[in-house]
């Protein structure tokens, strides 16, 4: 559009993950909503699991959440993305993001 410019942050990430599903008992993450780097445009939204997400953290990929705005291909990033290890078991979070579980917060879906 006309006089719009895309965020300056979104080129040097490679995914940004919009939406969150979490598993009842422990809210572990099951699925997210993500949108991946391809060139200079972003894909389509996706579907990502837990071990494709764990999988880009583990490869170095840059992931952070946003929120998409009106321009499609441009969003407003929150935070960086992070996996955290403790207790015998691994979760992943976001920004300050609480210890011990999952944390993204993202809306759900």
């Amino acid at each position: 559009m006309r006089g719009e410019s895309v965020f300056r942050e979104s080129p040097r990430l490679d995914t940004l993950l919009v939406a969150a599903r979490y598993a009842p008992p422990d809210r572990r993450l099951t699925h997210v909503r993500a949108y991946e780097r391809r060139g200079a445009v972003w894909t389509d939204a996706l579907l990502l699991d837990r071990a494709a997400l764990l999988h880009q953290l583990v490869v170095g990929k840059r992931v952070a959440t946003a929120l998409p705005r009106s321009l499609p291909g441009d969003f407003r990033v929150l935070h960086r993305v992070r996996r955290e290890q403790g207790e015998g078991r691994g979760w992943i979070v976001a920004g300050e993001g609480r210890g011990g579980q999952d944390d993204l917060g993202l809306p759900l879906f």
